[in-house]
C-alpha cells in the first residue's frame, strides 16, 4: 500500500536534447500557449520532467503558439514555460493510462511582466538552479534561486523553488515562508498550497495541515497519487467524508488505483455505509484477486454483511 508522502511539487528538470528510451510509451501531449489577448506565443521555452524516469526534455512553441510531445510513457510530467519578459508558469499533469494513446491537452496562457522580467542571464541560472536541484544539492540550489529573486522581484514563482529546497533540508518554517510568498501573488495557486499542508503535516501539526488541504480546490488536481495521499491524510485524522472525496477523485483520475479502492472502502466503513464499501471492495477485487491483501478484503466483506 502507498504510504502518506511528502509529495511536494518538484521544480527540477533534467533537459535532455534527445528522445530516450525511458521516455518511450503510447501517451500523448499538446499545448497551447497564449497571451491575455488570446493571441499565440511562438518561441515559449519548454521544459518537461517525467517523475518516474528522473529525467525530461525540452521543445518550443511554434508560431500558433503549439508544442507537441509525442510517444511518452505514462507518469507525472512537470511542465515548465519560460519565455523571456513573461511570467514563468509551472504546471504539472498525468499520463495515466498511456496503452489508450489518449492525447493530453494543456491550455495556458502567460502573463507579460512589467519592469523587470528574467533575463537571458537569469533564464540559465534558473536552469543552473534545476540542474543542481535535480543532483540533490539543495543548498546550492538555494542559493541560486535566492539570486534569481533578489535580482529580478517580479519572478515571484521561483519561490516554489525555494520552498522545494527548504523543503528538502527540512527547514518546514522557511519553507512555508518563501510559498506564501506564491500565494501572495497568487491566492489560489494549487502547488503552493499543497506544499504549505505537506510542511504542516511533516511538523506533525495535523490540524493547521488540513486548514491549508481544505483551501484547495480537489477538482482542479489532475494527479492521483496527490489526491490519494491527501485522503490518507484526512482518513488518518479521522475525516472520512474529506477522505472519501479524495480518493474518490483519485479514482476518477485513475481507475486501476487498487490503494484508493481499499482505502474508499475503509471511509465508507468509519461512515458507517456498509453497502458502498461492500461495492468497492468488490471493485477492488476484479483488479486484484489473488494477492494476500484481496484475502483480507474478501474476509471484511464477509464481516461487514455482503456476498462474495
Amino acid at each position: 500500500m502507498k504510504k502518506i508522502s511528502m509529495f511536494i511539487i518538484i521544480v527540477s528538470i533534467i533537459f535532455i536534447p534527445v528522445f530516450s528510451q525511458i521516455y518511450k510509451g503510447k501517451g500523448k501531449m499538446r499545448g497551447i500557449v497564449s497571451d491575455e489577448n488570446g493571441n499565440p506565443i511562438a518561441g515559449v521555452k519548454v521544459k518537461l520532467f517525467n517523475l518516474k524516469a528522473q529525467g525530461g526534455y525540452d521543445t518550443k512553441t511554434n508560431k500558433k503558439g503549439i508544442w507537441k510531445a509525442f510517444f511518452i510513457r505514462g507518469g507525472q510530467w512537470y511542465v515548465d514555460l519560460i519565455k523571456e519578459g513573461y511570467e514563468m508558469k509551472k504546471i504539472t499533469t498525468p499520463v495515466v493510462k498511456e496503452s489508450n494513446g489518449k492525447m493530453i491537452e494543456i491550455e495556458t496562457t502567460l502573463k507579460k511582466v512589467e519592469g523587470q522580467a528574467m533575463s537571458k542571464n537569469l533564464l540559465k541560472e534558473y536552469e543552473k538552479g534545476n540542474n543542481l536541484y535535480n543532483s540533490k544539492k539543495y543548498k546550492e540550489a538555494l542559493t541560486v534561486f535566492n539570486n534569481i529573486v533578489k535580482e529580478s522581484p517580479d519572478t515571484y514563482i521561483i519561490n516554489l523553488g525555494i520552498g522545494n529546497c527548504y523543503m528538502q533540508l527540512t527547514d518546514y518554517d522557511k519553507a512555508i515562508d518563501s510559498y506564501k510568498k506564491v500565494i501572495a501573488k497568487e491566492p489560489k495557486h494549487i502547488d503552493a498550497i499543497i506544499a504549505i499542508g505537506n510542511c504542516y503535516s511533516n511538523k506533525k501539526d495535523s490540524k493547521t495541515a488540513l486548514i491549508w488541504y481544505a483551501k484547495i480546490d480537489a477538482t482542479k488536481i489532475k494527479d492521483a497519487v496527490v489526491l490519494y495521499n491527501i485522503g490518507v491524510f484526512n482518513f488518518n485524522a479521522s475525516k472520512s467524508k474529506e477522505a472519501v472525496k479524495f480518493f474518490k477523485l483519485a479514482l476518477k483520475t485513475d481507475d486501476k488505483y487498487l490503494d484508493a479502492y481499499y482505502q474508499l472502502g475503509l471511509s465508507y466503513i468509519g461512515l458507517a455505509k456498509m453497502k458502498e464499501a461492500i461495492a468497492v471492495f468488490k471493485k477492488y477485487l476484479i483488479i486484484d484477486k489473488d494477492s494476500a491483501r484481496s484475502k483480507g478484503v474478501k474476509q471484511m466483506i464477509k464481516d461487514i454483511g455482503g456476498t462474495l
